[in-house]
């Protein structure tokens, strides 16, 4: 779904805050901006004021740049009622902020390049990896991949990736892993999965240790490979978080 509104383009900006997994939903918003400077002095003004709004429950948000350009917003959420109170009041929060001294509202709105991608997605918790007390707070850093699986091939597709996580773990593999289904925003054939880590450099330097196990077992890469062909496209792009 793309909106165009100026509620809309401000929540996408909002910073980490603690997120130890409690979570079930996180909406997810995209867009470009012109000038990633004034886009960073933005955050660090509206940020320090959203965090004192008390009026919109929530369990943790970030906001990142990714090497393609785009801006990644998360807000997530314990619950679909938590959900529906943030849309009913983030219109209250940007008036109150666009009102604030020193906002720089019109500097966001002026700043930003095209539409909003606005998806709300759901953790399958089924086909992820998240190791106990998983706080994505301290994760700067993530690979994200979204999938679009075959039409009427996604059970058949979770089905193995299940499989390929049992194999893998079994066979010493260990990383985190987050894989979202979609909720409401993006056609329900598609799936988000998010490879947090602490930095670029201790992700490729975990994955090329996994490729070495996968490599010893041909059984995974063959699960693997069957995986890929149950798809038809995969967007990526890396993500570094933008401190406020």
């Amino acid at each position: 779904m793309i909106r165009k509104t100026k509620i809309l383009l401000f929540f996408i900006l909002l910073s980490s805050a603690t997120m130890a997994q409690g979570w079930e939903y996180v909406n997810l918003r995209q867009y470009r901006v012109k000038d990633m400077d004034a886009f960073t002095a933005f955050v660090k003004s509206a940020y320090p004021f959203f965090s004192q709004y008390k009026r919109i429950p929530n369990a943790g948000r970030f906001v990142s740049s990714g090497e393609s350009g785009r801006i990644y917003g998360a807000t997530y959420f314990t619950s679909m009622d938590q959900f529906t109170t943030y849309l009913k009041e983030r219109g209250s929060m940007w008036d109150e902020y666009s009102k604030s001294p020193g906002n720089l509202a019109k500097s966001l709105e002026d700043n930003t390049d095209g539409g909003v991608a606005d998806v709300l997605w759901q953790v399958n918790k089924e086909v992820s990896l998240i190791p106990t007390g998983y706080d994505g707070s301290k994760m700067t850093w993530r690979k994200i991949n979204f999938v679009t699986v075959k039409a009427g091939m996604m059970e058949d597709y979770l089905a193995l990736l299940k499989k390929v996580l049992e194999a893998e773990t079994k066979a010493g593999i260990t990383y985190t892993a987050l894989v979202f289904s979609v909720a409401y925003g993006a056609p329900t054939n598609t799936l988000l999965l998010s490879l947090p880590s602490t930095s670029s450099l201790d992700y490729y330097t975990g994955l090329a240790a996994r490729q070495k196990v996968r490599e010893a077992n041909p059984e995974i890469l063959a699960m693997r490979r069957k995986m890929t062909a149950l798809t038809t496209n995969t967007l990526i792009d890396q993500l570094t978080t933008i401190a406020y």
